[in-house]
């Protein structure tokens, strides 16, 4: 099961909606292991389905509103959401990936794009390099095998694989 946490607009005060549980508790906790793992700041936000039980920034976060880069997590997010679409029909794990989007925009040989599937996006055996860009990737001598490059999620985040 994956959970996927959002940030609430509190300021920089705690927000402790229920007295019966200990929020203070795990405020305290929360500055302990910032100082233990070295963590120079970091915003807390708990919540239920009715209300934010605890909002705090911490270390040098100024505020429960300050953003941070989630960098490869959002890779999951993407697989889970392509997979949903795989459920619904809607997507081909095994159709080249030009079914989707138009590869002329990509890369530097738009034959590329009817070789490499959404499968291979996925599991990152597509042959793209860990530099490329759009507007000039292409196919490099490791299609095949596993080579991680941020392109290839890029697809599917950059454009829409809904064009179908």
């Amino acid at each position: 099961m994956m959970l996927l946490a959002y940030a609430i607009t509190f300021g920089n005060n705690t927000v402790l909606a229920n007295t019966n549980v200990k929020y203070d508790n795990i405020g305290n906790q929360l500055k302990r292991e910032l100082d233990e793992l070295h963590i120079p700041g970091m915003a807390v936000a708990i919540v239920d389905s009715k209300e934010v039980l605890l909002a705090e920034a911490y270390g040098n976060c100024k505020s429960i509103n300050t953003p941070f880069i989630i960098g490869s997590v959002s890779k999951s997010f993407t697989a889970l959401a392509i997979m949903r679409l795989v459920e619904e029909d809607k997507i081909d794990l095994d159709e080249k990936i030009s079914a989707y989007i138009d590869p002329s925009a990509y890369f530097t040989n738009a034959s590329d794009g009817d070789r490499i599937t959404v499968r291979q996006l996925l599991d990152q055996t597509g042959g793209l390099g860990a530099y490329q860009r759009f507007g000039n990737a292409n196919i490099t001598e490791s299609y095949g095998q596993h080579q991680y490059a941020n392109i290839n999620y890029g697809l599917f985040v950059y454009k829409n694989m809904m064009r179908k």
